[in-house]
């Protein structure tokens, strides 16, 4: 269901638009989110993408459904290609093709890490599973790019599932 070639003149047809696109997804289904960001599709993430892809597309269970999509950039190039699995969040740094049939594998269809591919702190060793644990993101707080790194760039529908785009409160009648 996309957006294109609707019209919507109201908060109230892009709310029913909403409502239409989450209607549409499946709750349970799995995710695998691939940097497409400069530094990542540099190192190889294109190509790290069609394999996740190809292997959602040879899945046999029609009970279990994997999305794959591109992201934009997590900011944290120097760790690329990153590969973001849901549920949990679990956050994979410097992924290349041969790693993609093990997440596969391990984490998107057995809910198992595969520790090799979690980021390492230098300094104390500690392994991180999500971004959350990783300290280059505790001083980061971001506003406009929050959703960087979660919703295709290139899809309006991820974005309004996200809950982007949809109008808060009402204008101030300050002018």
């Amino acid at each position: 269901m996309s957006i294109v070639g609707t019209r919507l003149e109201s908060t109230e047809d892009l709310r029913q638009h909403r409502a239409q696109v989450l209607a549409a997804r499946d709750p349970a289904a799995r995710c695998v989110r691939v940097c497409l960001g400069t530094g990542c599709t540099a190192k190889g993430s294109p190509a790290v993408l069609e394999r996740f892809r190809q292997a959602a597309e040879q899945l046999g269970d029609p009970s279990l459904v994997v999305q794959t999509k591109c992201t934009g950039c997590h900011g944290f190039c120097e760790r690329g290609p990153i590969v973001v699995v849901d549920p949990g969040n679990v956050f994979y740094h410097r992924v290349k093709e041969e790693d993609v049939a093990e997440i596969w594998g391990e984490s998107v269809l057995g809910g198992r890490l595969v520790e090799r591919l979690l980021y390492e702190d230098a300094q104390t060793g500690k392994r991180a599973s999500t971004p959350d644990e990783i300290p280059f993101y505790h001083a980061q707080h971001r506003i406009v790019l929050a959703m960087n790194g979660v919703i295709d760039p290139t899809s309006v529908e991820d974005y309004l599932a996200a809950g982007a785009g949809m109008p808060r409160c009402r204008r101030s009648s300050i002018r």
